[in-house]
């Protein structure tokens, strides 16, 4: 009898188990719905306001789900090709990871992904991703244009069609603000303005309701949360550039810079600005750097151009010329060793 007992418990515990386990399975978001939210821990190349779905809307969105341990270099050259072709054209492709953020920072040691890296991801999962790897690709609406399981699986030409109409912001695209919560009409048209980048205008925006005599005091109220917001979004991406400045990414974090200061030129938030690009422009160092990243970045579009053959000669002379620089460290880790 005892036994008997003892495993009907178990078969009682097996199946709550088994139960359990289909109550917490996520279906993946199905084509044209809006999947759930984009999160990381940390995200790594990114510089701006989220990434998430409402800071990436009329952009098309490619995500990209890894692991830290991939061991073919080769597996990133396609998200780097497409990175090439269309990131001018309004994607951003945003590689996603359960792994942690110190696994993450190690791998870009290694490998130059140019493009935003999320760290200690719970998307796998939420997105019903069943492996390791996928790639779901988000239209300029914020919903799933199509879905694959394999790695570098996502064809060239579903690209092309999801990228119609998607926006073209260029350099003001990591000025983009767009804060969550609902708000009146007047600070609404504001927010037509903090989500083009436009932040200069914003400022006086907000400034004209608080000079304005028609305005009510929830709308006072709601312009001075959003001034603090959209003074907090700048201290945030002056962070964010710091970051990659220490990572030595300086390219990016020197257009960042460039963008703010010309936005904020006439407003107070632009000193402090202004005073980081001129101690960078003063720092020998600093300048070396971004001489060696401006020529990695004509060398790797002459690799796109050209192919690998035409062009390791001056990867290696890139190198010797700049041999304790970041884009040396890439080209060394990277791109010379393997005949593409």
């Amino acid at each position: 009898m005892r036994r008997r007992h003892l495993i009907s418990i178990v078969l009682v515990g097996l199946t709550v188990a088994v139960c359990a386990s289909f109550r917490t399975a996520i279906a993946p978001p199905g084509i044209g719905t809006r999947p759930p939210p984009i999160s990381a821990g940390h995200w790594f190349n990114w510089i701006g306001d989220g990434p998430t779905l409402a800071s990436l809307k009329g952009r098309t969105v490619l995500v990209h789900f890894f692991v830290c341990e991939e061991p073919k270099k080769a597996a990133w050259l396609g998200l780097l090709k497409f990175h090439h072709d269309h990131a001018e054209k309004g994607l951003v492709i945003l590689a996603v990871t359960r792994d942690s953020a110190g696994d993450v920072k190690a791998l870009l040691n290694d490998y130059p992904l140019p493009f935003p890296v999320g760290a200690a991801s719970d998307m796998q999962s939420t997105w019903g991703s069943g492996d390791d790897y996928g790639q779901v690709v988000l239209d300029t609406h914020g919903e799933v244009f199509y879905r694959t399981d394999s790695s570098n699986g996502t064809w060239n030409g579903k690209l092309v069609k999801a990228l119609k109409g998607s926006d073209r912001l260029g350099a003001k695209a990591c000025l983009r603000f767009v804060p969550e919560g609902d708000h009146g009409k007047r600070v609404r048209r504001v927010l037509e303005l903090t989500g083009a980048g436009k932040l200069a205008k914003a400022f006086a925006a907000l400034d004209a309701i608080d000079a304005s005599t028609s305005a009510s005091e929830d709308d006072r109220e709601q312009a001075t949360a959003l001034r603090k917001a959209l003074e907090g979004h700048v201290a945030t991406l002056m962070e964010q550039i710091e970051e990659m400045l220490e990572r030595r990414e300086v390219l990016p974090a020197q257009g960042a810079l460039e963008a703010l200061e010309k936005e904020l030129k006439k407003h107070p938030l632009g000193d402090a600005i202004r005073a980081r690009i001129s101690s960078s422009s003063d720092d020998e160092t600093y300048s070396v750097e971004l001489e060696a990243a401006e020529e990695y970045e004509r060398l790797v579009e002459s690799f796109w151009r050209r192919g690998w053959k035409k062009n390791i000669a001056r990867f290696e002379n890139l190198v010797e010329k700049y041999p304790e620089t970041r884009a040396a460290q890439k080209m060394t880790n990277f791109w010379i060793p393997h005949s593409w």
